[in-house]
């Protein structure tokens, strides 16, 4: 081979290298429906809408929330460059919904959808991923990272593999100077069990109130992380199971816990959720040049005003004649008890037992018969 030739194979292997590079470095990130989210084509300077419990108040019905579905035109007003659901999109996970949705709000509002999973929408984990993808991830704009986990995965704990993946990338975005603010999103409230005092909200969330010792931890092993890297970064945690609170099937007016903001320096909390009621609301965050703001957005007629409005004093006096839910146990997956606890295992025993007792007495009478 002459040197021509190796030269023209060297800049062939090195072109072939850069657009390999390229591809693994792709700045598209995947949503729940068909549109991408190109990170470099949105700069510094951008906004996108966050939404909560969409499916609305709990019913047969195969829509999302009526508040939501008749605001889409506002959404598409915000122009946000991309939706974050927080889970509950869905309320009965079946193909039927999911297309509902696809129709209904993909193709409306034309952005690349993202949602960070809660149980409604995990009814059939299986289901969930053929339509929608994984259940959680991760992705940078600009200076800023977004880190959407599934509160799913493990009832109300964040282990295993996701867990290692959640700390691996909370170490990397903390090492980062790049980075100014950092976005965790999850649909139930993990970061309010015992956290003090966020932990008064427990009873107030759509599922609480949490047990303190089964749903530790995310307080135990990822808040004293988090509020050590808030020392040098911006830190928001947003959920989404909020909204409903004690619902009754024709109240009024509804118990409702839509909104929730708390800030301790540079960490902020936030909670948002729909409930079909005239405090159903969605956020929108704004970004510029790193400077964060939240816009409140009523999706009624109702002036809710700012969102710094609904904090700790705002609720305690809102709920100080409330009274508590009693706390929900964490389901079990435990094969052993699922089948002591199920009726239909009692039922088959004692027809089993009815049956070998027949048995041992048609024996005892074809004995005798034998023997006379």
């Amino acid at each position: 081979m002459n040197k021509k030739a190796k030269l023209i194979i060297f800049f062939i292997l090195i072109l072939f290298s850069q657009l390999l590079l390229k591809n693994l470095m792709s700045s598209e990130v995947n949503g729940i429906n068909d549109y991408k989210l190109n990170t470099d084509n949105l700069g510094s300077n951008y906004n996108f809408t966050v939404a909560g419990h969409m499916y609305g108040a709990p019913s047969p019905s195969i829509y999302p929330s009526a508040s939501f579905l008749s605001n889409l035109n506002k959404i598409n007003e915000l122009k946000s460059d991309f939706l974050i659901l927080l889970g509950d999109f869905i309320q009965h996970p079946n193909q039927i919904e999911i297309d509902v949705f696809n129709n209904l709000v993909s193709e409306e509002l034309k952005i690349p959808i993202f949602n960070t999973p809660g149980n409604h929408d995990l009814g059939y984990p299986e289901l969930y991923e053929k339509n929608f993808g994984k259940t959680f991830n991760t992705f940078t704009i600009s200076q800023e990272a977004y880190i959407l986990l599934n509160t799913e995965l493990s009832q109300c704990n964040i282990d295993g593999y996701q867990a290692s993946f959640f700390s691996d990338k909370l170490k990397t975005y903390s090492k980062n100077d790049e980075i100014l603010n950092i976005f965790i999103l999850m649909h139930q409230p993990l970061w309010s069990i015992n956290n003090k005092p966020l932990d008064i909200i427990n009873p107030w969330v759509n599922g609480g109130p949490y047990s303190m010792s089964e749903c530790a931890s995310f307080s135990e092993q990822f808040i004293p992380k988090i509020k050590d890297i808030a020392k040098n970064k911006n830190i928001y945690l947003i959920s989404g199971d909020f909204g409903c609170k004690n619902y009754e099937l024709g109240k009024y007016p509804m118990e409702t816990f839509p909104i929730f903001y708390h800030k301790d320096s540079n960490l902020t909390y936030i909670g948002t959720g729909i409930c079909e009621n005239i405090y159903d609301n969605l956020i929108n965050i704004s970004v510029n040049e790193g400077t964060v703001d939240l816009n409140l957005i009523s999706l009624s007629k109702k002036d809710m005003g700012s969102i710094e409005k609904y904090d700790l004093n705002y609720w305690k006096e809102e709920f100080k004649n409330d009274t508590p839910k009693k706390k929900k146990p964490v389901k079990s997956n435990s094969l052993l008890e699922r089948i002591f606890t199920n009726k239909y295992f009692y039922l088959g025993f004692i027809l089993g037992i009815g049956f070998i007792l027949v048995l041992f007495f048609a024996r005892i009478v074809y004995k005798l018969n034998i023997s006379n």
